[in-house]
C-alpha cells in the first residue's frame, strides 16, 4: 500500500504544472547625457541620467546601434511619442513613462533637443 502511495504522490507531482515566469522586464538601452532646456525632450521631462527602456516601437532588442530611433524620431514628427524611463527617485530606481511632442522650430537643430548615448553595461 505505501508503495502505491508513493508511486501516485510521484505521478502528481509530475504532473503538476509549472509556475510560468514572469515576463522579463525589460532593459534599458541609452542614457540621456544632456536636456537642452526648453527643447521637446525638457519639455517632456526628460533629464540628464534618465535611461531609456523603450522608445516607441523602439527597445534593447531592436534599437539597430540606434538607427531604429532615428527612424522613430523621423516617424514621429508633430506626432505624441511614448518613452518609457527608468530614474533613480531617492535612490530606487522608478520607471515611467513620458510623452515626447517632437518638432521642428523650438530653437534647437534637432527634434529632440538631448543627447543620448549607449548604455555600457
Amino acid at each position: 500500500m505505501l508503495q502505491i502511495e508513493a508511486q501516485l504522490v510521484s505521478l502528481h507531482q509530475d504532473s503538476a504544472p509549472t509556475p510560468k515566469p514572469a515576463e522579463a522586464k525589460k532593459r534599458p538601452f541609452a542614457r540621456v547625457s544632456i536636456v537642452t532646456p526648453s527643447s521637446p525632450a525638457s519639455e517632456a521631462g526628460l533629464l540628464a541620467g534618465d535611461k531609456i527602456i523603450q522608445y516607441g516601437s523602439v527597445d534593447a532588442s531592436n534599437h539597430d546601434n540606434f538607427r531604429a530611433m532615428s527612424t522613430e524620431t523621423i516617424n514621429n514628427i508633430n506626432k505624441p511619442l511614448l518613452v518609457t524611463i527608468e530614474r533613480v527617485v531617492n535612490g530606487q530606481p522608478e520607471v515611467m513613462e513620458l510623452t515626447l511632442h517632437l518638432r521642428h522650430g523650438w530653437g534647437g537643430e534637432s527634434l529632440l533637443g538631448c543627447h543620448i548615448l549607449p548604455l555600457q553595461m
